[in-house]
């Protein structure tokens, strides 16, 4: 057998491979034992190949720029989020305080007590709903929903009732507080770049 077989083989040892057929780890040691040529060419093979392992890492530029400059605007955070979050505070905290005195008091214009305490328990289950949904916005596409069916049935009852002079406009008003808990609503659960589906290939949603 030949020394380039042998040395082939001590390659494949320091790989952690499977020594060439006819070779034994035995045969290996025995033939580096007499044989100085192919221990020298093993020590610096040894050496090459701790140096190769060991080599610390070369720095890499700075790509974040370049990579959040190709990500499609549609596809990034907007920081209007945040303000439809807060303005849907707003909104619940105003639907909640005007519930509270149909709710316990039975204070509503030309309606029975216990029908007032019930429109009031609606106003503020909507209201809580909304301030859930300003706290934790992935609750906006279970609640849209509720919210919208309630306030299209509330705006549609306040008209027909104007309309036919039994409601006075200006008391009637604060039922665009629902409907401005509803366009919240769609706007939070709708993430950016939805509309551009189809149209650009966006990096994330």
């Amino acid at each position: 057998m030949r020394c380039d077989d042998f040395r082939e083989a001590s390659s494949a040892r320091l790989d952690h491979e499977d020594l060439p057929d006819g070779v034994t780890g035995a045969a290996l040691d025995a033939h580096l034992a007499t044989c100085a040529d192919c221990l020298a060419w093993a020590d610096v093979a040894s050496s090459l190949h701790r140096q190769v392992r060991m080599r610390p890492a070369r720095p890499q530029p700075d790509r974040t720029e370049a990579l959040l400059a190709a990500v499609p605007l549609a596809s990034r955070p907007r920081p209007v989020r945040e303000g439809v979050r807060y303005a849907l505070l707003a909104v619940g905290l105003a639907q909640v305080l005007l519930a509270l005195p149909a709710l316990f008091l039975g204070a509503e214009v030309d309606a029975p007590v216990h029908v007032a305490r019930e429109m009031g328990a609606f106003e503020l289950a909507l209201g809580v709903g909304l301030l859930s949904a300003a706290w934790r916005p992935r609750l906006a596409t279970g609640l849209l929903p509720f919210a919208a069916a309630l306030a299209g049935a509330v705006l549609v009852t306040a008209v027909v009732d104007v309309v036919r002079g039994q409601a006075v406009a200006l008391s009637e008003a604060h039922h665009v507080l629902d409907l401005a808990g509803v366009a919240l609503l769609w706007l939070l659960q709708t993430r950016p770049g939805r509309a551009l589906r189809g149209q650009v290939d966006l990096v994330g949603a």
